[in-house]
């Protein structure tokens, strides 16, 4: 059966949708929490976060698509230290926290697989590229041949609701500073894979489907509208958006060992 997961407002239509994205971002919000302690849980229990901070000990673990290097700061915030755990980044070019790092590489993954001498992974992390790629499958393949047996993969990406999603001139016109709302606003995305499609890739690639949802956090979506309002930050109120209507998915895959225990 292909894998799907639903989230509440996926079958709205498209006017629906905007209607209720911008009451949303537009109608009084009370905040509840401080910043301090939003951060703190947001960061805590986002998945690629718990994800992370759940790799076995003395971990290896690649960041593919690093971007700036902000998911190494997972191994010291928060409430958790994990200086064990071992980092190596993937990105176009050098992040403003790549000194976080083991080691980073710099290229095109459409045209150069990274190398790292080799080395295989306990973890990959692989956050908000696939939709960057022309053709995923060569990541997912990638996947399987660069985890060790046990290893995991989190792959998040933009579900296909994110498409049918206000754009952020819609917002930003009402006064409301997001980012990305509609995946076309993001000129370098080309698509928005249905997960069947991903997880097949997966486990074309000899991992096996362990976990597989939406980022969704209705509570968190509210207090991060609020504050993010109050000082006009662009960042929490892109996040807000984002999970209040479940905007990316994920899944999680293992390298069985072999005999086929995990």
């Amino acid at each position: 059966m292909p894998i799907d997961i639903g989230a509440p407002y996926d079958n709205l239509s498209l006017g629906e949708l905007k209607e209720r994205v911008v009451a949303f971002a537009t109608n009084p919000i009370e905040e509840r929490w401080d910043r301090t302690l939003l951060a703190q849980y947001v960061n805590a229990v986002i998945p690629r976060s718990v994800f992370l901070r759940n790799a076995c000990v003395d971990a290896h673990i690649l960041d593919l698509g690093a971007g700036d290097g902000g998911l190494a700061i997972f191994k010291k915030w928060p409430f958790v230290a994990r200086p064990d755990m071992r980092m190596y980044a993937v990105s176009l070019e050098v992040g403003e926290r790549f000194d976080l790092y083991e080691d980073y590489e710099i290229g095109n993954f459409e045209q150069t697989l990274p190398n790292f001498g080799g080395m295989l992974f306990d973890s990959i992390i692989c956050s908000h590229f696939i939709e960057h790629l022309s053709n995923p499958a060569r990541a997912l393949q990638f996947f399987g041949a660069r985890l060790k047996p046990g290893g995991s993969v989190y792959v998040e990406w933009p579900h296909p609701v994110s498409k049918k999603m206000p754009s952020l001139t819609v917002l930003q016109e009402r006064g409301v500073n997001v980012m990305t709302t509609n995946f076309f606003d993001d000129k370098t995305h080309i698509e928005a894979w249905p997960m069947f499609e991903i997880a097949e890739g997966l486990q074309a690639a000899g991992l096996q489907i362990n976990t597989a949802g939406r980022v969704w956090f209705d509570f968190l979506a509210d207090q991060l509208m609020a504050h993010g309002r109050t000082d006009n930050n662009s960042v929490e109120l892109t996040y807000a958006v984002w999970y209040k209507f479940a905007w990316a998915q994920y899944l999680i895959a293992t390298k069985p060992h072999p005999g086929g225990a995990i």
